[in-house]
């Protein structure tokens, strides 16, 4: 089901498109907006499959599984699939 960034709760396992590919998501904070009234950036849980310590590429793996990295993610204007929604 298609979500907005005002329908996400902590917990909420979403699907987004990157580049030519997809990232799974875990939601791990509640979004919030800044006193402008803008989106900020969601902290967000990853599955990160990269071997060694390079930065050019993550291999973000959109497979079920243990969550292994985070990031922020800016989500407000992007197109996003709720896999799971998370426990209240």
């Amino acid at each position: 089901m298609l979500v907005t960034i005002d329908q996400l709760g902590p917990g909420d396992e979403i699907l987004i498109p990157c580049q030519v590919d997809f990232k799974r998501l875990k939601v791990e904070r509640m979004p919030s907006k800044n006193k402008e009234g803008v989106w900020k950036n969601v902290k967000c849980a990853i599955r990160n499959d990269s071997v060694g310590t390079t930065h050019d590429w993550a291999n973000y793996n959109c497979q079920e599984g243990e969550y292994n990295d985070h990031i922020y993610m800016e989500l407000h204007h992007r197109r996003m699939w709720l896999i799971k929604k998370g426990k209240p």
